[in-house]
């Protein structure tokens, strides 16, 4: 099962901040999943190269004056760390969504971002018999 959650706060300040979350539960032993429970780590990188090209262009998109190189390093370190925690991922039959809160890997202004992965095409990728749709 795969349960996902907003949340906001304005505790003062400029402004408030949101973020989303996500719960990933074998039914069957009721323990959360990690990464390891459903991608080897050569599949973790493909699924990061794939996040890190969807960001950058919706980036682009949001900023097209912006330098991507800035902090590049930072970023695809957090995009590493994003993929490979599966707190950010929202599981459906037919698509998986990693989200990415603001400042995450952009400024506040820029907003939440997500990549989006069909869930069968993270299936070829996943370990044989791991728990998705």
């Amino acid at each position: 099962m795969s349960v996902r959650h907003d949340v906001y706060a304005n505790e003062g300040g400029a402004h408030g901040n949101y973020g989303t979350g996500n719960y990933n539960i074998d039914m069957a032993t009721g323990w959360l999943l990690t990464v390891k429970d459903v991608l080897p780590e050569p599949s973790a990188a493909i699924l990061t190269l794939w996040c890190k090209k969807q960001i950058e262009a919706e980036k682009t998109k949001r900023v097209p004056e912006i330098d991507l190189a800035e902090d590049q390093a930072e970023r695809d370190r957090t995009i590493a760390e994003q993929v490979r925690n599966l707190e950010s991922w929202s599981i459906g039959q037919d698509e998986i969504t990693v989200s990415f809160d603001p400042y995450a890997v952009g400024a506040y202004a820029e907003g939440a971002y997500e990549c989006r992965f069909p869930t069968s095409g993270v299936k070829e990728l996943a370990f044989k018999g791991a728990l998705l749709p």
